[in-house]
């Protein structure tokens, strides 16, 4: 395992456990007020917990995307290119 996949799990991870302790909280609570008949509070946790659930994933998606740029970045320069030079030759 390259240190590049090590990251992405690491990211993986850290995605997972603050669902685990934020979002499935909040779904919980969510199902909670549904039995209770507080559509109100029901409403309110499941706006609160959508939000909250999508700001988790889009911060994800732009931690594995850095990954993937510092990978790529990587191997450009294991074969002597940048990224500028790489991008000229394909306009080119």
């Amino acid at each position: 395992m390259n240190e590049y996949r090590y990251l992405r799990l690491c990211v993986m991870w850290q995605y997972q456990a603050q669902v685990e302790a934020i979002v499935d909280k909040l779904h919980d609570r969510h199902k909670l007020a549904l039995i209770e008949g507080d559509k109100e509070l029901a409403y309110v946790l499941e706006i609160e917990r959508d939000i909250t659930h999508q700001k988790l994933y889009a911060d994800r998606l732009r931690l594995e995307e850095i990954i993937r740029w510092l990978e790529f970045d990587a191997d450009l320069r294991k074969i002597g290119e940048t990224y500028p030079s790489a991008m000229e030759g394909l306009i080119a």
